[in-house]
């Protein structure tokens, strides 16, 4: 077989191309219904900084709620340790300290103890 004339090589390789670009506006378009919706107008540079930001934004979110996850998973561990001790012997009877005010300091996540509760001492 005859190797392909140039002209041949080229309208092939034109194909080839405009099949390319095409299937990366489409994925370009996909990007800006996702992030702007299909009513907003916007050049693909646009879309591409848009699609960046975004990505950034979710990045930083993520990042947050892994920290407070946690946080938060420290929280129980110190809870489940805490039920499994008897926190009377923690404090001294005759100390005017009560297990509320133990907790209170000990717990982050406990609410702050209400003024019936407390006595003047």
């Amino acid at each position: 077989p005859e190797p392909p004339k140039e002209g041949e090589r080229r309208t092939t390789h034109n194909i080839i191309e405009k099949r390319y670009r095409s299937s990366i506006n489409d994925k370009i378009i996909e990007l800006k219904d996702l992030i702007m919706g299909t009513d907003a107008k916007m050049h693909k540079s646009g879309v591409l900084r848009k699609a960046i930001d975004y990505i950034k934004y979710l990045q930083q979110a993520n990042h947050k709620l892994r920290q407070e996850n946690m946080v938060l998973k420290l929280a129980n561990q110190k809870n489940k340790l805490l039920k499994g001790i008897d926190l009377s012997s923690l404090v001294d009877n005759d100390a005017d300290l009560k297990i509320d005010d133990f907790n209170q300091n000990v717990l982050l996540m406990s609410p702050p103890a209400s003024d019936s509760g407390s006595q003047a001492g």
